[in-house]
């Protein structure tokens, strides 16, 4: 049975992710009491502007008085990190990680602190301004039922929604996270460096290329993955994949694999969702699958 007890939050890291969760806790009417980070200047700025925070690099103070602690250091920190806190009975350690397992807080199950993770779904660019946790989902895992149910109702208190995940699917729930903002970017800076084959630069390209992702993502936020898909494969349009492929082999071969491997994905998506007909998508496979595509990823 656990023995949580209290309200009273510490933040530990004082980066961008802590920044946001601290200031965005103050504003739904949290208890932050006090800020630990090994850069004071920061830990200082951020106890300021959380109002009633004290901030320390002293863990035996950290865990005097606060109740709930929030790990916000890097991933590949964690463990050490809550290695070196004197946790204590009646109170939790939780980490803000979306890859790190919540078994990284061992040290502190040991000391008799109860454990999870609590991930925010949104992405934190150092140096700006910290954003906004309205309508964010947290990933929430945690054995211990009491320090869960704190968890979702501080998830709600934020103006975001909460999800259940295990240590198992933890990994599946981050890569997801990790496609469709990590690889987002990378996609982006790999259309608009084709850009550069027709006379423009890259910041030429992006400032073409912004209004299509903000038409796209509105689209799929209105009508759903499948409705907004639109483009030469949901239309069958063989000889303008074709095209593609033949531009790409000639001028900018780096980007074959890459456009082979979304066409595919993109193919089987359309089909999947009745938007392109089995035949047709048996057709660009082919296409893909074929002599052309053999001379293209094989130099």
């Amino acid at each position: 049975m656990t023995t949580l007890r209290g309200d009273r939050v510490g933040i530990l890291g004082a980066g961008a992710v802590g920044t946001a969760l601290a200031l965005n806790l103050v504003e739904a009417g949290h208890n932050v009491t006090v800020v630990m980070s090994r850069d004071a200047g920061r830990a200082s700025a951020l106890a300021r502007s959380a109002r009633s925070a004290i901030h320390t690099r002293h863990a035996g103070l950290l865990v005097d008085v606060a109740d709930i602690v929030f790990i916000t250091v890097p991933d590949d920190a964690i463990k050490s990190v809550a290695d070196l806190v004197p946790w204590r009975a009646g109170m939790a350690a939780v980490h803000c990680s979306g890859g790190t397992p919540v078994s990284a807080l061992a040290a502190a199950r040991d000391h008799g602190a109860v454990i999870g993770g609590f991930h925010p779904l949104q992405t934190f660019p150092p140096e700006t301004p910290p954003p906004s946790l309205d309508g964010v989902t947290f990933a929430i895992e945690s054995q211990d039922a009491a320090l869960r149910d704190r968890l979702h109702g501080m998830a709600e208190a934020l103006g975001g929604s909460a999800i259940d995940i295990d240590a198992e699917s933890r990994v599946l729930y981050h890569i997801s996270g990790v496609m469709t903002s990590n690889y987002l970017i990378t996609l982006l800076a790999e259309a608009a460096k084709v850009w550069s084959q027709f006379g423009y630069n890259h910041s030429q390209a992006l400032r073409a290329l912004l209004p299509l992702i903000h038409g796209t993502v509105g689209n799929v936020e209105r009508d759903g993955a499948a409705a907004a898909l639109t483009g030469p494969i949901v239309r069958g349009d063989v000889g303008t994949v074709t095209a593609h492929l033949a531009q790409l082999r000639a001028r900018a071969p780096g980007v074959v694999p890459l456009y082979e491997a979304l066409a595919r994905s993109t193919t089987q998506f359309a089909v999947e969702t009745k938007r392109l007909s089995e035949a047709r998508g048996a057709d660009i496979l082919a296409l893909l699958d074929g002599p052309l595509m053999t001379g293209l990823t094989k130099p």
